[in-house]
């Protein structure tokens, strides 16, 4: 007896140990599922064992005699009793240090939720702050268009006036060109009749000097021929004079034309240089402007590109990283389960061995020296010690929560169902053995003691019931805790999901804003061409009021000349 109390608590002590060992704060998943899963396997292989000394306790129990059977069999209960108690205590450990994983991992998602949070809305932010950038120096642009736009239209007026004083000014000096020929024109041909006057009398003087000669020496006939010849010679003199004023107008007016064709010539060319110099510099000015619009534009678009290349790239590899330590880490955890499940039932296994061969030794030496002293008191021991662990089970049977899967479950169903034919064995073997002692009236007692036996094999039976009924509620358990971490990774892919939407309406929101500005660029452009043609048609509309105006000065020239030559 005292040997079989010392191996319990040496066995209480290792279990303790290994449960102490699995109390130590566990950093990942894989090391708390493969402690988890060894703990269970120990739960189960501890049945198991407990189901083998049973086992044999009872083929060395048919050996023995009927007192002995029911000592051994009593033993057999508290030490089972007392294993039940230490793995109901170990499994409401694992359940409290699973509660407390849970309890960190959903903090620990909901950190991680926060902080996704916060550098979604940082980027978000960078995002508008970026874009606003943009269309501040849009905006800016298209003010300093519309500011360019106003000083052409300013420079375009001021052309206008200056056009409008230079035809005026060109006018007057027409006018003044025109008053001073006639003035030169009317003392020409004042001094021209005055010097005609003069020639004629001092002509005629002379002549009639000459005639008065001719009288005085009486020559008549010759008289009337230097009248005829005087007469004749009257005539080609009149002619030599119409024909040299005629060339004198004639040199005159190609003078003035010409003159007046080299100073029209002049200022067509002066403003012609001048519209074409300012021309083209604001159309330089509009390249120049156009271009570094394009280019940066151009410029932002590309660094706009790779930005968003880049972070789709880091992304996808972070995303590809997890998702492929996620896999191999269940890889892991798979593979080192098996193995450790295979070690522990090795081991395990040559354990129980070993130490029901000890046992038979030990067993069969102890009850040959001590059966007959403590047979009275073990009874008594054991219907209080019965009683006692029966309502501490009753107690904490309601308390447990183990976590165990499906093959566990399948197992412990077999193991079930093995002791379940070992109790029926026994209870036959214990009913014939009353048949056959109901002869002796000093077996009738042992009769009523084998029944309570009965019933309270009766009750172990509907307690593993009861802790059938745990286990299939903790794999329940198990599996709403799958479901949980399904949700979880649901909800990521969502999150994966929103976040590529997001992208997507940011590339579309970019597109957007690209075709608004291509679009701006477009209609400025065409408004600076639509300003340029209306600029052109007002220099065309300016040079044809000029060449009427030449056309009509020149015909009011024309019509001066022959005036003048009706005139003459």
């Amino acid at each position: 007896m005292y040997t079989e109390k010392f191996r319990i608590e040496k066995k209480i002590k290792q279990y303790g140990n290994n449960y102490s060992s699995s109390q130590k704060p566990i950093e990942d998943n894989s090391s708390y599922t493969s402690q988890k899963i060894k703990n269970l396997h120990k739960f189960l292989e501890n049945i198991e064992s407990e189901s083998q000394f049973s086992q044999q306790d009872n083929q060395i129990d048919n050996n023995f005699s009927s007192n002995f059977k029911e000592n051994e069999y009593n033993r057999n209960n508290i030490e089972e009793l007392n294993l039940l108690k230490m793995e109901l205590t170990e499994a409401n450990q694992t359940i409290e240090n699973l509660k407390q994983m849970i309890k960190k991992e959903q903090e620990n998602q909901q950190q991680q939720e926060l902080t996704n949070k916060q550098n979604y809305e940082k980027k978000l932010k960078d995002q508008k702050e970026e874009l606003e950038k943009v269309i501040e120096r849009h905006l800016k642009f298209i003010d300093q268009l519309i500011l360019d736009k106003k000083e052409q239209n300013q420079q375009i007026e001021q052309l206008t006036e200056k056009l409008i004083e230079t035809e005026q000014k060109y006018q007057i000096q027409i006018k003044e060109i025109k008053d001073k020929f006639a003035k030169e024109m009317k003392q020409n041909k004042e001094l021209w009749l005055a010097t005609e006057i003069q020639r004629k009398e001092k002509w005629s003087y002379e002549k009639t000097q000459q005639i008065k000669e001719a009288t005085i020496k009486g020559l008549e006939p010759e008289i009337e021929k230097i009248l005829s010849k005087n007469k004749q010679e009257i005539q080609k003199l009149n002619k030599q004079h119409q024909k040299q004023l005629n060339d004198l107008r004639e040199s005159v007016q190609e003078e003035y034309e010409y003159k007046f064709k080299q100073y029209k010539e002049k200022l067509i060319n002066e403003t012609e240089e001048l519209i074409s110099k300012e021309r083209l510099f604001k159309n330089e000015k509009m390249k120049d402007q156009i271009n570094k619009l394009e280019n940066e534009n151009s410029e932002q678009i590309s660094n706009l590109k790779k930005h968003y290349e880049i972070e789709l790239k880091e992304v996808e590899n972070k995303r590809k990283l997890e998702s492929e330590n996620y896999l191999s880490k269940i890889k892991e955890i798979q593979q080192k389960n098996l193995e450790e499940i295979k070690e522990i039932q090795q081991n395990l296994q040559k354990q129980n061995e070993e130490e029901m061969e000890k046992f038979k030794e030990k067993e069969i030496t102890y009850y040959n020296q001590e059966l007959a002293k403590k047979t009275l008191e073990m009874k008594k021991k054991l219907e209080k010690e019965n009683l006692a662990q029966l309502n501490l089970l009753i107690n904490k049977v309601s308390e447990e929560n183990v976590n165990c899967e499906k093959e566990i479950k399948q197992k412990y169903e077999i193991k079930f169902n093995q002791m379940e034919n070992q109790y029926k064995s026994l209870i036959k073997n214990l009913q014939k053995e009353i048949q056959f002692l109901q002869k002796n009236e000093e077996l009738e007692n042992m009769k009523i003691v084998l029944q309570d036996k009965n019933q309270k094999i009766q009750n172990l039976i509907n307690e593993n019931e009861k802790l059938e009924n745990k286990i299939n509620e903790q794999i329940e358990q198990i599996k709403d805790l799958n479901n949980n971490i399904m949700n979880i990774k649901n909800q990521l892919n969502e999150k994966i999901m929103t976040y590529n939407q997001q992208k997507d309406n940011f590339y579309q929101m970019k597109k957007t804003q690209k075709l608004n500005i291509n679009q701006k660029s477009r209609n400025q452009i065409m408004i600076f061409y639509y300003q340029t043609n209306k600029y052109k048609q007002i220099v065309k509309a300016l040079k044809e009021s000029y060449l009427t105006k030449n056309k009509s000065i020149l015909n009011s020239w024309k019509m001066q000349k022959k005036e003048l030559k009706i005139q003459f």
